[in-house]
């Protein structure tokens, strides 16, 4: 988003708040956004996730005339064919809400990666632009369940890559096991991700929104391994 459309939606925002009666606190209430990033997005301090818009347009009621161009048809699908419609399912905000936390750990882990670290590094930088590239869909409830199916088997490993790059490298390097426990958990994640931009491809290229909840295959393994 260009400066002067970053800084006309910053006001647009801040005025549907305060006609709304609305405190920044309220507004972050209201739609699990921190209200330190409301704060920076009203003094067009901080560019726009699509999560973000969708979740404060929903909850100040603003115009379609208002939110981006390129936002429009993503606001229009999840509200459906009702114009008056302001409903965005539950499960699409809370995907969209986990896809923006996951891209966020995953921009922080690549910070923090050494330049021998270069093939694993790839697979978190790969799963980092799928997850960015996901929130460009016109998301339904089915395929936010899709990608929910993926990414909650993603948070656990992504979660212990992330104390391993910014809390415990010096150790795990002091013990010799840095190397073992970073490629142990990228292998972990690497199937997870390879899934996920394989759902991202086929979703770009028209997929049915039925075939997004197909479990992947590593669940499955799993479920058939806990029944044995």
């Amino acid at each position: 988003m260009s400066r002067s459309a970053l800084e006309s939606m910053a006001e647009q925002v801040k005025a549907a708040r305060e006609a709304k009666g609305l405190s920044q606190r309220n507004l972050s209430e209201r739609t699990g956004i921190p209200q330190s990033h409301i704060s920076k997005i009203e003094n067009a301090g901080s560019d726009l996730r699509m999560s973000s818009m969708l979740m404060i347009a929903h909850a100040l009621d603003l115009e379609l005339a208002l939110i981006p161009r390129q936002l429009l048809p993503v606001l229009k699908n999840l509200q459906g064919d009702a114009p008056s419609s302001k409903y965005i399912p539950d499960n699409v905000m809370r995907t969209l809400k986990e896809i923006d936390a996951l891209e966020s750990t995953t921009g922080q882990i690549l910070n923090h990666f050494d330049s021998e670290d270069f093939s694993e590094a790839q697979v978190v930088s790969i799963l980092h632009e799928t997850l960015r590239e996901l929130t460009r869909i016109h998301m339904s409830p089915a395929q936010a369940e899709g990608i929910q199916d993926r990414i909650k088997h993603l948070k656990k490993p992504i979660n212990q890559l992330k104390s391993l790059a910014l809390g415990y490298k010096i150790d795990a390097k002091s013990a010799g096991n840095y190397q073992t426990t970073l490629r142990d958990i990228i292998g972990t994640i690497t199937p997870i991700a390879s899934d996920l931009r394989d759902l991202r491809n086929r979703f770009f290229h028209g997929m049915s929104a039925d075939a997004a909840v197909q479990r992947p295959a590593y669940q499955l393994d799993e479920e058939d391994g806990n029944h044995g």
